[in-house]
């Protein structure tokens, strides 16, 4: 709960500072997302200035690939902006597009690709070569495949 109004924080204050000089259409956070298969996805979409005067985020329809997501999954947050909300995500990876609905027409605003997978294992068979003063070099196995990024961090004591 905590993390969805520290988005909500980022994205008004984010959209204060756009408003002043954007030409964009919308945007859409977090941008290319990579979170845990079986996770919540949830992402905003922020409609432009070109759009308000005329339409706001009650008018914004969500895709997952080529299928319309249920309309349960949206919540208006304000006036320009709408959110996602989609359980146990299990698409290894897919697309989800933000569109607008006016005058019985859709038209995409913004997308994004949302990647899914597991935590990394603990590394094991750990074997690194020290050149003297020169630089390190370390290689594991990292005990599953992820399909996500991710980074390790290695400490040395002199």
């Amino acid at each position: 709960m905590f993390n969805c109004w520290i988005w909500i924080f980022i994205l008004l204050c984010r959209r204060s500072i756009a408003d002043e000089n954007s030409t964009r259409d919308a945007d859409i956070f977090p941008s290319s997302p990579e979170i845990e298969r079986g996770s919540t996805l949830k992402l905003f979409c922020v409609l432009g200035k070109h759009y308000t005067p005329h339409r706001n985020a009650s008018h914004i329809i969500w895709k997952l690939n080529r299928e319309l997501i249920a309309q349960e999954n949206y919540k208006i947050v304000n006036e320009t902006v709408s959110s996602i909300t989609i359980s146990n995500f299990t698409h290894s990876k897919a697309h989800v597009k933000c569109f607008i609905k006016y005058l019985g027409k859709e038209q995409l605003l913004v997308h994004t690709e949302v990647k899914s997978g597991f935590p990394p294992g603990t590394p094991r068979n750990i074997s690194c070569i020290y050149d003297v003063d020169i630089k390190l070099t370390c290689n594991w196995a990292s005990g599953r495949e992820t399909n996500l990024a991710t980074s390790y961090t290695l400490y040395r004591k002199m």
